[in-house]
Protein backbone atom coordinates (compact mmCIF):
# COMPACT_ATOMS: atom_id res chain seq x y z
CA UNK A 1 0.00 0.00 0.00
CA UNK A 2 1.63 3.27 -0.86
CA UNK A 3 2.49 5.65 2.08
CA UNK A 4 1.40 9.16 1.43
CA UNK A 5 4.15 11.61 2.01
CA UNK A 6 3.33 14.44 4.68
CA UNK A 7 4.48 18.60 4.37
CA UNK A 8 7.73 17.94 6.56
CA UNK A 9 8.91 14.73 4.26
CA UNK A 10 8.42 16.67 1.20
CA UNK A 11 10.37 19.98 2.18
CA UNK A 12 13.30 17.39 3.27
CA UNK A 13 13.10 15.44 0.40
CA UNK A 14 13.31 18.94 -1.94
CA UNK A 15 16.04 20.31 0.33
CA UNK A 16 18.30 17.11 -0.56
CA UNK A 17 17.85 17.63 -4.13
CA UNK A 18 18.04 21.12 -4.46
CA UNK A 19 21.32 20.17 -2.44
CA UNK A 20 22.47 17.63 -5.06
CA UNK A 21 21.84 20.01 -7.74
CA UNK A 22 23.84 22.42 -6.50
CA UNK A 23 26.71 20.18 -5.28
CA UNK A 24 26.57 18.01 -8.90
CA UNK A 25 26.96 22.13 -10.43
CA UNK A 26 29.92 23.19 -8.18
CA UNK A 27 31.79 20.03 -9.15
CA UNK A 28 32.81 18.49 -5.97
CA UNK A 29 35.17 15.36 -5.94
CA UNK A 30 33.92 11.62 -4.63
CA UNK A 31 34.97 10.78 -1.39
CA UNK A 32 33.78 14.06 0.59
CA UNK A 33 31.56 13.64 3.72
CA UNK A 34 27.92 14.60 3.60
CA UNK A 35 29.40 17.85 5.54
CA UNK A 36 32.47 18.91 3.48
CA UNK A 37 30.19 18.25 0.12
CA UNK A 38 27.94 21.12 2.44
CA UNK A 39 30.41 23.13 3.20
CA UNK A 40 31.91 23.11 -0.44
CA UNK A 41 28.47 24.10 -2.46
CA UNK A 42 28.01 26.99 -0.15
CA UNK A 43 31.94 28.12 -0.09
CA UNK A 44 31.17 28.15 -4.09
CA UNK A 45 27.85 29.52 -3.88
CA UNK A 46 29.56 32.37 -1.62
CA UNK A 47 32.12 33.28 -4.54
CA UNK A 48 29.77 33.25 -7.16
CA UNK A 49 27.68 36.02 -5.05
CA UNK A 50 30.60 37.98 -4.74
CA UNK A 51 31.96 37.47 -8.12
CA UNK A 52 28.07 38.79 -9.48
CA UNK A 53 28.16 41.67 -7.35
CA UNK A 54 32.07 42.84 -8.13
CA UNK A 55 30.68 42.90 -12.00
CA UNK A 56 27.66 44.51 -10.57
CA UNK A 57 30.29 47.65 -9.37
CA UNK A 58 32.22 47.46 -12.31
CA UNK A 59 29.07 48.00 -14.43
CA UNK A 60 27.72 50.91 -12.02
CA UNK A 61 29.60 52.01 -9.40
CA UNK A 62 27.86 54.87 -8.34
CA UNK A 63 25.04 51.85 -7.05
CA UNK A 64 26.98 50.79 -4.29
CA UNK A 65 26.30 52.44 -1.19
CA UNK A 66 29.82 50.87 0.61
CA UNK A 67 32.57 53.43 -0.58
CA UNK A 68 35.29 51.13 1.07
CA UNK A 69 34.12 47.93 -1.00
CA UNK A 70 33.44 50.26 -3.98
CA UNK A 71 37.19 51.72 -4.01
CA UNK A 72 38.54 48.03 -3.36
CA UNK A 73 37.18 46.61 -6.67
CA UNK A 74 37.82 49.36 -8.65
CA UNK A 75 41.49 49.35 -7.41
CA UNK A 76 41.31 45.69 -7.87
CA UNK A 77 39.90 46.22 -11.57
CA UNK A 78 42.90 48.95 -12.52
CA UNK A 79 45.48 46.27 -11.02
CA UNK A 80 44.04 43.58 -13.50
CA UNK A 81 44.12 45.68 -16.16
CA UNK A 82 48.01 47.12 -15.59
CA UNK A 83 49.14 43.53 -15.17
CA UNK A 84 47.19 42.52 -18.41
CA UNK A 85 48.42 45.32 -20.31
CA UNK A 86 52.42 45.06 -18.81
CA UNK A 87 51.95 40.92 -19.58
CA UNK A 88 51.26 41.58 -23.28
CA UNK A 89 54.13 44.79 -23.89
CA UNK A 90 56.27 42.04 -22.04
CA UNK A 91 55.19 39.60 -24.74
CA UNK A 92 55.69 41.59 -27.50
CA UNK A 93 59.12 43.18 -26.39
CA UNK A 94 60.33 39.50 -25.88
CA UNK A 95 59.09 38.19 -29.33
CA UNK A 96 60.80 41.18 -30.79
CA UNK A 97 64.34 40.42 -29.15
CA UNK A 98 63.92 36.74 -30.04
CA UNK A 99 64.02 37.79 -33.60
CA UNK A 100 66.82 40.20 -33.65
CA UNK A 101 68.61 37.40 -32.06
CA UNK A 102 67.46 34.82 -34.41
CA UNK A 103 68.81 37.28 -37.32
CA UNK A 104 72.11 38.21 -36.04
CA UNK A 105 72.28 33.92 -35.66
CA UNK A 106 71.50 33.68 -39.11
CA UNK A 107 73.40 36.60 -40.49
CA UNK A 108 76.86 34.86 -38.66
CA UNK A 109 76.04 31.69 -39.85
CA UNK A 110 75.70 33.11 -43.54
CA UNK A 111 78.94 34.90 -43.42
CA UNK A 112 80.92 31.63 -42.12
CA UNK A 113 79.10 29.65 -44.90
CA UNK A 114 80.65 32.52 -47.60
CA UNK A 115 84.41 32.40 -45.92
CA UNK A 116 83.93 28.60 -46.06
CA UNK A 117 83.36 28.23 -49.72
CA UNK A 118 85.34 31.52 -50.61
CA UNK A 119 88.40 29.28 -48.92
CA UNK A 120 87.23 26.28 -50.93
CA UNK A 121 87.53 27.84 -54.17
CA UNK A 122 90.77 29.28 -53.66
CA UNK A 123 92.43 26.72 -52.47
CA UNK A 124 90.78 23.97 -55.07
CA UNK A 125 92.14 26.91 -57.77
CA UNK A 126 95.27 26.95 -56.43
CA UNK A 127 95.38 23.05 -56.37
CA UNK A 128 94.55 23.16 -59.89
CA UNK A 129 96.87 25.71 -61.13
CA UNK A 130 100.05 23.92 -59.47
CA UNK A 131 99.09 20.45 -61.10
CA UNK A 132 99.15 22.51 -64.61
CA UNK A 133 102.19 23.67 -64.06
CA UNK A 134 103.51 20.08 -62.61
CA UNK A 135 102.12 18.42 -65.86
CA UNK A 136 103.62 21.19 -68.07
CA UNK A 137 107.40 20.75 -66.46
CA UNK A 138 107.54 17.45 -65.63
CA UNK A 139 103.87 15.92 -65.77
CA UNK A 140 102.77 14.31 -62.22
CA UNK A 141 104.93 12.47 -60.21
CA UNK A 142 104.61 11.18 -56.81
CA UNK A 143 105.72 14.42 -55.34
CA UNK A 144 103.36 15.98 -57.31
CA UNK A 145 100.13 14.19 -56.15
CA UNK A 146 101.74 14.04 -52.43
CA UNK A 147 101.92 18.26 -52.82
CA UNK A 148 98.55 18.42 -54.16
CA UNK A 149 97.34 16.22 -51.25
CA UNK A 150 98.75 17.98 -48.96
CA UNK A 151 96.98 21.54 -50.02
CA UNK A 152 93.36 19.56 -50.11
CA UNK A 153 93.91 18.48 -46.77
CA UNK A 154 94.97 21.67 -45.52
CA UNK A 155 91.89 23.58 -47.38
CA UNK A 156 89.47 20.66 -45.26
CA UNK A 157 91.44 21.75 -42.26
CA UNK A 158 90.91 26.06 -43.06
CA UNK A 159 87.10 25.23 -43.84
CA UNK A 160 86.11 22.93 -40.59
CA UNK A 161 88.19 25.53 -38.66
CA UNK A 162 85.73 28.45 -40.14
CA UNK A 163 82.46 25.87 -39.33
CA UNK A 164 83.54 25.62 -35.79
CA UNK A 165 84.87 29.20 -35.26
CA UNK A 166 80.93 29.99 -36.95
CA UNK A 167 79.36 27.49 -34.59
CA UNK A 168 80.97 29.21 -31.75
CA UNK A 169 79.73 32.96 -32.36
CA UNK A 170 76.47 31.46 -33.06
CA UNK A 171 76.11 29.78 -30.15
CA UNK A 172 77.53 32.57 -28.07
CA UNK A 173 74.95 35.17 -29.68
CA UNK A 174 72.44 32.21 -28.79
CA UNK A 175 73.47 32.84 -25.59
CA UNK A 176 73.46 36.82 -25.26
CA UNK A 177 69.89 36.64 -26.40
CA UNK A 178 69.00 34.23 -23.80
CA UNK A 179 70.45 36.51 -21.29
CA UNK A 180 69.04 39.82 -22.66
CA UNK A 181 65.71 38.27 -22.43
CA UNK A 182 65.87 36.89 -19.08
CA UNK A 183 67.40 40.76 -18.25
CA UNK A 184 64.49 42.52 -19.80
CA UNK A 185 61.70 39.97 -18.18
CA UNK A 186 63.08 40.76 -14.95
CA UNK A 187 63.20 44.55 -15.31
CA UNK A 188 59.71 44.78 -16.97
CA UNK A 189 58.35 42.23 -13.78
CA UNK A 190 60.30 45.14 -11.70
CA UNK A 191 58.23 47.91 -13.17
CA UNK A 192 55.31 46.32 -13.05
CA UNK A 193 55.57 45.43 -9.41
CA UNK A 194 56.09 49.53 -9.05
CA UNK A 195 53.26 50.44 -10.87
CA UNK A 196 50.89 48.63 -8.91
CA UNK A 197 52.53 49.75 -5.55
CA UNK A 198 51.96 52.96 -7.04
CA UNK A 199 48.67 52.60 -7.88
CA UNK A 200 47.80 51.41 -3.98
CA UNK A 201 49.59 54.11 -2.88
CA UNK A 202 48.88 57.11 -4.99
CA UNK A 203 45.60 58.43 -6.54
CA UNK A 204 46.72 58.07 -10.23
CA UNK A 205 45.66 55.62 -13.32
CA UNK A 206 47.28 52.47 -14.02
CA UNK A 207 48.71 54.19 -17.49
CA UNK A 208 50.41 56.67 -16.12
CA UNK A 209 51.62 54.36 -12.81
CA UNK A 210 53.11 51.97 -15.96
CA UNK A 211 54.68 54.64 -18.20
CA UNK A 212 56.44 56.48 -14.86
CA UNK A 213 57.08 52.83 -13.61
CA UNK A 214 58.99 52.60 -17.08
CA UNK A 215 60.62 55.51 -17.49
CA UNK A 216 62.44 54.93 -14.05
CA UNK A 217 63.85 51.96 -14.91
CA UNK A 218 64.86 53.21 -18.53
CA UNK A 219 66.93 55.81 -15.90
CA UNK A 220 68.08 53.03 -13.65
CA UNK A 221 69.53 50.82 -16.78
CA UNK A 222 71.25 53.61 -17.82
CA UNK A 223 72.81 54.56 -14.39
CA UNK A 224 74.04 51.21 -14.34
CA UNK A 225 75.49 50.99 -17.35
CA UNK A 226 77.15 54.86 -17.84
CA UNK A 227 78.96 53.87 -14.12
CA UNK A 228 80.50 50.61 -15.59
CA UNK A 229 84.12 50.28 -15.61
CA UNK A 230 86.23 47.53 -17.55
CA UNK A 231 82.77 46.09 -17.75
CA UNK A 232 82.40 46.21 -14.18
CA UNK A 233 79.23 48.22 -13.00
CA UNK A 234 80.07 49.98 -10.20
CA UNK A 235 76.38 50.35 -8.85
CA UNK A 236 74.12 47.23 -8.36
CA UNK A 237 70.20 47.29 -9.01
CA UNK A 238 69.04 48.30 -5.62
CA UNK A 239 71.74 50.63 -5.01
CA UNK A 240 71.00 52.42 -8.71
CA UNK A 241 67.26 52.34 -7.89
CA UNK A 242 67.95 54.43 -4.81
CA UNK A 243 69.93 57.03 -6.34
CA UNK A 244 67.03 57.22 -9.14
CA UNK A 245 64.08 56.85 -6.51
CA UNK A 246 65.49 60.30 -4.53
CA UNK A 247 66.09 61.92 -7.92
CA UNK A 248 62.54 61.51 -8.97
CA UNK A 249 61.17 61.94 -5.14
CA UNK A 250 59.60 65.16 -6.35
CA UNK A 251 57.75 63.91 -9.53
CA UNK A 252 55.70 61.24 -8.61
CA UNK A 253 52.95 61.59 -9.89
CA UNK A 254 49.38 61.77 -8.37
CA UNK A 255 48.89 62.46 -4.96
CA UNK A 256 48.68 59.90 -2.03
CA UNK A 257 45.48 57.85 -0.82
CA UNK A 258 43.38 58.23 2.14
CA UNK A 259 42.69 55.46 3.82
CA UNK A 260 38.55 55.54 3.77
CA UNK A 261 38.52 52.97 6.30
CA UNK A 262 39.56 56.38 9.36
CA UNK A 263 37.02 58.74 7.24
CA UNK A 264 33.52 59.24 7.56
CA UNK A 265 31.58 59.39 4.42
Amino acid sequence: MAKWLNEEMVEKLEKQRELRDRAAKAGFTIGMTEQERQNHVFKKAHEEAMERKRLNVLANPGAEANTNYRHAVMRDAEMRAAREHEMERLGKELATREEEARQRRWGMAEQGREAAEFNKDAAIRTAEVQAASAEKVAGINTASAEKIAGINTSSEERISKDKGDVAKEVARIGKEGTTEAAAIQARAQEARTFAENMMKQRNVDEKTALDFAERRSAMITQLINSSKVHGKPRYTEAEAAKIIDERLKSQMPGKPRIDTRFVSN
